[in-house]
């Protein structure tokens, strides 16, 4: 019989969505993820959710530096996508090479041609221990724009190879 969480998990890898990096750390102990799960959750006043699972390396950083930042990618971005989703291995500080970082007002990096930053302190977590997952809500933006307006949108399978 099938592990009805592995179906759970193959099946929402299927489903595609605007791709954002999330960043979090300073210096050496920058990281980050590549998520689907970057949602805004109310605008005034100005909160963003994330998901988050307990088990990725990004995690502690989070609860560490309580902060982060939504970094929204352009089509032509999926490299760093993959970078971030640690495709090839890549981990921690290295996921920021070739590419251009700002530190944001919280500390967190800001990709400097993504089609949107959305810089974030994290104000509350909660947890959802049934999905192993953490949820992070939190406010203070900064937002900006590159020159290519078509969003990168893709099923989270084609990161996980």
């Amino acid at each position: 019989m099938a592990n009805v969480s592995d179906d759970l998990r193959r099946a929402m890898r299927q489903m595609a969505g605007g791709v954002s990096v999330i960043t979090a750390g300073a210096g050496d102990e920058r990281t980050g993820l590549t998520a689907i799960t970057a949602r805004s959750l109310s605008i005034d006043p100005p909160r963003m959710l994330v998901c988050v699972s307990a088990s990725a390396s990004t995690w502690p950083v989070i609860r560490k530096y309580r902060h982060f930042a939504v970094n929204m990618l352009a089509a032509h971005q999926r490299q760093i996508a993959e970078r971030f989703a640690g495709c090839g291995g890549v981990k921690g500080v290295d996921r920021y090479s070739d590419a251009t970082w700002t530190p944001l007002a919280s500390g967190a990096s800001g990709l400097a041609c993504a089609l949107a930053v959305v810089d974030c302190r994290v104000e509350e977590i909660s947890s959802a221990t049934t999905m192993g997952s953490s949820s992070a809500p939190c406010s203070r933006r900064r937002s900006g724009r590159s020159a290519t307006p078509i969003p990168c949108s893709m099923p989270m399978a084609a990161l996980h190879r």
